[in-house]
């Protein structure tokens, strides 16, 4: 019995090592896990409690999936870049009045195993910026 409890442990444990963290690919991370969006700039003015309803799935053929209690999105998002160091990510939701308010394309500031915080390519300066937040 000890025996099939140790190998359960042992295969939780690699299962749980081969998720997808800070170090592994942008768009591995993003599709992995579910996300909420914790801080939200746009123009230089705090937006984040339009955002706190939603919910954000990346999903692997480049779909992102908002969902709040009553509602259902859909836009697209893609990898804009190549650069592993300083990777880039393009949202669009299309002309949805509050998620349009994340349609940019994203230059990764910086990003943890939980965080992933993004900034307006053209605007590194802070005007336009995202942080998701693992859920």
């Amino acid at each position: 019995m000890k025996y099939k409890i140790m190998i359960a442990v042992i295969g939780l444990c690699i299962l749980g090592s081969c998720a997808p963290s800070a170090n592994s690919h942008l768009e591995d991370h993003l599709t992995a896990y579910n996300w909420r969006i914790i801080f939200l700039k746009h123009t230089n003015i705090d937006q984040t409690n339009q955002f706190t309803p939603y919910f954000f799935n990346f999903e692997s053929k480049n779909t992102i999936i908002a969902t709040k209690v009553d509602s259902t999105f859909q836009g697209t998002w893609a990898r804009s870049n190549n650069s592993q160091e300083n990777p880039k990510v393009l949202l669009s939701f299309g002309s949805h009045y509050e998620l349009s308010l994340l349609n940019y394309d994203w230059l990764q500031k910086s990003r943890t195993d939980f965080i992933i915080e993004l900034v307006d390519e053209m605007r590194t300066s802070g005007s336009e910026s995202v942080t998701f937040e693992r859920i």
